[in-house]
């Protein structure tokens, strides 16, 4: 690598070293050296002209990502007849969608209960709710549960429908309750906006490069 410095950057899915490397930056905030990743490019937020209406949640990933008794046709049709909440899965086949949360109002992103399987899963969907300005319904996760220092961030569900209906039901019928949800939204957006996240790559630079 010459005498530059040499920074490693690994998402989930790259776990491997580089003996040239000064650091490794990872994905997860529980690791050392955790910078995030910088935010999905050309991200939609919210129209603010919906206000406080919750009639659409959202998971916006791959499908076998969401815990799939949420994906069953008779939870669907619960919170359809009984909130007037449509749940829509935008899923890999709709991956030019993944950056439009225009008229989205929740994000509802619960993997299965099986912490082994997103121990090192990094808490991008959060980050991008913050961004969006859409109030997140998340499972007991380490990474995005790392970065909560409010109990408005988000809110935390066991991966259960009774869970996540009960969490749609209290923003559904609680429109003050939803507002300082997304008031939120706004005061972590600006810890992981594009600017804030290049001073955090500057300064780690700046602390590891050779004097």
């Amino acid at each position: 690598m010459g005498a530059g410095l040499h920074v490693l950057a690994q998402n989930e899915r790259q776990y491997f070293s580089s003996p040239g490397a000064a650091i490794a930056a990872v994905a997860h905030p529980k690791q050392a050296h955790w910078l995030p990743m910088f935010p999905q490019q050309g991200l939609k937020p919210r129209d603010r002209s919906r206000g406080d209406a919750v009639t659409r949640a959202v998971f916006v990933g791959c499908r076998h990502q969401l815990d799939r008794a949420l994906q069953a046709p008779a939870f669907v049709r619960k919170l359809k007849d009984e909130l007037g909440v449509d749940l829509d899965v935008v899923h890999k086949g709709r991956a030019q969608e993944w950056r439009d949360y225009a008229a989205a109002d929740v994000v509802v992103a619960v993997r299965e209960a099986d912490p082994g399987l997103h121990v090192a899963k990094p808490p991008s969907k959060i980050i991008n709710a913050w961004l969006a300005g859409v109030p997140a319904i998340l499972g007991r996760e380490s990474a995005p549960r790392s970065l909560r220092t409010n109990d408005l961030d988000f809110v935390e569900v066991d991966a259960t429908p009774d869970a996540v209906f009960a969490a749609l039901a209290k923003m559904k019928r609680d429109p003050a309750y939803y507002a300082q949800l997304r008031a939120r939204c706004d005061v972590k957006a600006a810890e992981f906006s594009r600017a804030a996240l290049a001073k955090k790559w500057a300064d780690l630079i700046d602390e590891i490069r050779p004097r």
